[in-house]
Order: structure tokens, then C-alpha cells, then sequence
């Protein structure tokens, strides 16, 4: 079996399976704000590497930031039972709203005209922003409002996630490839709260307020890939994550459990700070990842001393990159740290830390 096959678009994997209130039509028009993340570790990498024993789930937790830095989605009911999608020429990545709106289709059995519109000049697609969940979670999460929201956040989380896919370019409409979802870039606009932590079948288990920014790094050298170029990449790279997961899962797991998560409860993200700064900057989660752009090993190795040095509050590379990020507590870290990033040739940005779900911007 093909862990990562290419699907067609609205292909579901795994039907709904949770609570649904009846389905009815409340809103003609929503638009709403739904907010990025940045994974700052994966909790479990053995489960990045296949679904096929969970349903084409992939029971890897994460630990993630929050940042307003959103998708924006409009979309407008154009009528009933024609199931007609018009997507905005504007919008870039067609097969993720397709994709969003056949699986909503399913799961609240509807079949409406809608247009969608998605804005995401914001962010820089696989980079690190987990973008494709957002933007796919955002149209989700719009169609779901304009039934009423018949589907709970947490169960929606879950049904996007065990039928994710990411775009194979911008002019296939029609067809995905298979990427793994560990659930974060949906969380994060369904779940409140700035630093998160998600647990197997796509569940966030604990999440916290940060009242603080991000600055973010991404080297001005990367250019960005399709899904289909960087899952090739990853594919060659699989033993790396495998004998990685087999290696830490289960210390990540007992140090996440008994001691990040209580500290998490009580508002402090230290623990969890130093876990993800060891899983990545000690442990060689960065060096497994440089597959993507190799120069994130000499970037790693030069802004280390940035948390060392307690200029920042968390540090860490986003997912498997190339944007690193700091979280920090005062314009004074925000300094040090953009001129650190800028000195590796990085362009840098700060954001707010969202410490809501998706915000809806208008309805009626």
C-alpha cells in the first residue's frame, strides 16, 4: 500500500463519525478570520510515517503556537441542492476549498452552491505555517456556520484531519496527495488558546493563553515547494523519522504527561519551552528536517544562544520548515532576536500570539 497516495479531491477515508445536530440553513453569508500555527515538535515521529494502520490517521501529536496571522474565507450560499461550488479567480489553492466543501457536503449531507473566496497573502504556503490545514479547516468551518454549526469544533477537527490532503499544484483542481495531519493547523483556529498541545486521533488536550508575540524567521534563500515535491523528500527521509520516534517517543510522552502539561495548567510554558528547544536543537529533530533547505542546520547552530541565553521564550524550527520562530515577552527580546534572525539572512516578521478560535469577521 501507498501511505501517501494521490486522491481525488472530496474523497473521504473516514466518514463522520460524531454528533450531529440536524443541518438547516441560518446564514446566507460568513466571513471569518481563521489563525495559522507553528509546530514547535511533533510529540511522536514514529507516527508521522504511516496511516495505514490507523485509518489513515497519524497519531503523532504536536506541540503548537497560535498566531494572527490568518486565512480569511468568504463565503455565500448561492442556493439549495445544486451542490455548484464557484471558487473566486483570486483564490489560489482550488483543490483545498474543493477538497473543504465536498467534505462538508458529506458530513452535514448538503449539497448547496456556495462562492468561496480565500485570501492567504499572509502567509508563505509549506513553510512551516501549516497554511493547507488552515485554509481547508477555514472553508470547513465557514459552510459549518452557515448551517448553524450542527458539527462540534472537536469533531471537526478530527473528520478534516482523517481525510487530509494538500494540493499537488495550483492548476489541479481535481486531485490531492496524501500528507500527514497530525491536527494543529485545524486546532488552531477551533481550539482557544496560544500555546496548544495535541494528543493522538487529532485531539488538543491542553491549551494555554501566551500574552506575547512571535517573531519569525524565514530564510530569504527557500522557495517554496509543492506537496508533491516535499512528500518525495520526506519519503527518502523516513528512516530518519522512525528510528527518531523509536528513540524519544516515549520520554517526550512521560516528560509531556507529568511535567508539561501540569505546567501548562497553571500558565507556564516553560517545561514545554525547554522540551521542544532539546527535540530540536540537541536531539537533531532540525538536522532530520534540512532535507527541505540544507542551510537550517548552520541557522540552528548560530541562534541557539538566543534561548541560552534566555533572550526568548520558546525556539524552535515550525514544523519541518525553513521559518524558525522565538516567543517573546518584551520589545527588548523582540529586538534581539529580529537582529539574530536577520544576521542568519533571514526576512522576519511579528506577530500576535491568537489566543482565540477563528473570528467571524461578518455574517447575515
Amino acid at each position: 500500500m501507498n501511505d501517501f497516495p494521490i486522491f481525488k479531491a472530496g474523497t473521504v477515508f473516514n466518514e463522520f463519525g460524531g454528533i450531529r445536530k440536524k443541518s438547516k440553513l441560518v446564514y446566507k453569508h460568513i466571513s471569518l478570520d481563521f489563525p495559522t500555527r507553528l509546530n514547535a515538535m511533533t510529540l511522536d515521529d514514529l507516527a508521522t510515517v504511516s496511516g495505514k494502520d490507523n485509518h489513515m490517521s497519524f497519531p503523532a501529536g504536536e506541540l503548537l503556537v497560535s498566531i494572527d496571522k490568518p486565512i480569511r474565507v468568504v463565503t455565500k450560499f448561492l442556493g439549495n441542492n445544486a451542490g455548484c461550488l464557484k471558487i473566486s479567480n483570486t483564490t489560489k489553492r482550488k483543490s483545498l476549498v474543493n477538497h473543504a466543501y465536498l467534505l462538508m457536503c458529506k458530513a452535514l449531507d448538503v449539497s448547496p452552491s456556495l462562492s468561496i473566496d480565500v485570501d492567504e497573502s499572509n502567509v508563505i504556503k509549506h513553510c512551516g505555517f501549516g497554511s493547507s490545514g488552515a485554509i481547508i479547516g477555514a472553508v470547513c468551518s465557514s459552510i459549518n456556520e452557515l448551517f448553524g454549526s450542527p458539527i462540534k469544533n472537536l469533531d471537526l477537527i478530527m473528520y478534516i484531519a482523517s481525510n487530509y490532503g494538500e494540493e499537488i499544484d495550483d492548476n489541479n483542481q481535481e486531485e490531492l496527495k496524501l500528507v500527514q495531519c497530525i491536527g494543529g493547523s485545524l486546532s488552531t483556529g477551533l481550539t482557544k488558546g496560544g500555546i496548544q498541545v495535541i494528543a493522538g486521533m487529532a485531539t488538543p488536550i491542553m491549551s494555554s493563553e501566551f500574552l506575547g508575540k512571535a517573531v519569525i524567521g524565514i530564510p530569504n534563500d527557500f522557495k517554496p515547494k509543492s506537496a508533491l515535491e516535499l512528500m518525495k523528500l520526506e519519503e527518502a527521509n523516513m528512516n530518519n523519522f522512525v528510528s527518531y520516534g523509536k528513540n524519544y517517543n516515549r520520554e517526550i510522552a512521560y516528560k509531556m504527561l507529568n511535567k508539561g502539561l501540569p505546567s501548562l495548567l497553571h500558565g507556564d510554558i516553560s517545561v514545554v519551552a525547554d522540551m521542544a528547544f532539546e527535540h530540536r536543537f540537541n536531539n537533531g529533530s532540525i538536522k532530520n528536517c534540512s532535507f527541505i533547505h540544507p542551510r537550517v542546520n548552520e541557522i540552528a547552530a548560530n541562534i541557539r544562544k538566543l534561548y541560552e541565553y534566555k533572550n526568548c521564550k520558546m525556539l524552535a524550527m515550525s514544523s519541518v520548515g525553513p521559518a524558525f520562530f522565538a516567543l517573546v515577552g518584551s520589545s527588548q527580546q523582540e529586538r534581539i532576536v529580529t537582529e539574530s534572525f536577520m544576521a542568519e539572512n533571514m526576512s522576519t516578521t511579528t506577530v500576535d500570539v491568537c489566543n482565540t478560535s477563528y473570528r467571524v469577521l461578518e455574517k447575515e
